[in-house]
C-alpha cells in the first residue's frame, strides 16, 4: 500500500494542554492487521514529542478490537464514559 491512503487521522491538543489527543483514527479494512496502526501511533508519539507534550490520549469504544493495538502500544485505561474507554500513554522518550 506504499503511497496509498490507508485511513484517516485527526489530532488535537487536549483541553488541559498536556497531551496530544487522537480524536479519530480509522484504517481502511484492507489496511488493518498490516502494521499501519502501530506505524501511525509511532508518528503520533513523535508529533507529541515535537510539541513537548507529556502524553497521548484517546477514547475508544469498549467493543472495538483496536483496544489491543493501543494496549500493545503502551496505552492504559484511565477512565470510562458510557460505552467508551478513555486511554492514555506517556510519550516515550
Amino acid at each position: 500500500m506504499a503511497g496509498q491512503q490507508v485511513g484517516f487521522l485527526s489530532l488535537s491538543v487536549s483541553q488541559d494542554g498536556l497531551a496530544l489527543y487522537v480524536r479519530e483514527l480509522h484504517l481502511l479494512e484492507g489496511a488493518r492487521g498490516r502494521g499501519h496502526g502501530g506505524c501511525i501511533l509511532r508518528a503520533v508519539f513523535a508529533e507529541a514529542r515535537r510539541r513537548h507534550l507529556a502524553a497521548v490520549r484517546l477514547t475508544v469504544f469498549k467493543n472495538n478490537p483496536a483496544q489491543r493495538l493501543y494496549a500493545r502500544s503502551g496505552f492504559a485505561t484511565v477512565g470510562e464514559e458510557g460505552c467508551f474507554w478513555q486511554m492514555e500513554c506517556p510519550v516515550p522518550v
